[in-house]
């Protein structure tokens, strides 16, 4: 066996091991692909939802938001108006 053999077999057991590694690093990207493509499926599903019930608290809120606009207004209304007839004394 002269050096040149074992040179080409090194070549061959590098490449089958490279061939090898690079299949299961291929095999485990892919499912990590998988995974990361049902997790945000899932994430998207739940910000639809989210999306859906702030539009509906919104909704349901908004008349109570301007009965709280109209009072605070009539409140700072009434209280300016007793400052300049205080300051008018």
């Amino acid at each position: 066996m002269e050096l040149e053999w074992f040179r080409d077999l090194s070549i061959t057991v590098f490449g089958f091991t490279a061939t090898i590694i690079f299949i299961v690093i291929a095999i485990l990207f892919f499912r990590l692909y998988r995974m990361a493509r049902i997790a945000l499926s899932e994430l998207r599903q739940a910000s639809v939802i989210a999306h859906d019930t702030a539009a509906a608290m919104q909704d349901g809120m908004q008349p109570v938001f301007d009965l709280l606009a109209a009072v605070r207004g009539i409140r700072d209304g009434l209280q300016r108006s007793r400052r300049t007839h205080k300051w008018r004394r």
